[in-house]
């Protein structure tokens, strides 16, 4: 349901931005990870938490939007 170069997300006849679909994918998969560190507990290893995460949406979310761009 991809329409023009995948620049919008067609969903039940509404057109989203596909930056939009990929944010919450994201968001998903870093809340995945997040859960998966913590149960391993590398948050013992890792200086700042809270910048880790904010980092790893940041990568995540630019390596996938960059896919479409």
């Amino acid at each position: 349901m991809l329409s023009d170069g995948f620049r919008e997300t067609a969903l039940e006849g509404l057109l989203l931005p596909s930056l939009m679909v990929i944010f919450l994918a994201v968001m998903a998969l870093t809340w995945g990870l997040d859960r998966l560190v913590a149960r391993l507990g590398l948050y013992d290893w890792i200086w700042h938490p809270s910048l880790f995460r904010v980092s790893l949406f940041i990568l995540l979310f630019s390596g996938f939007a960059l896919f479409i761009y």
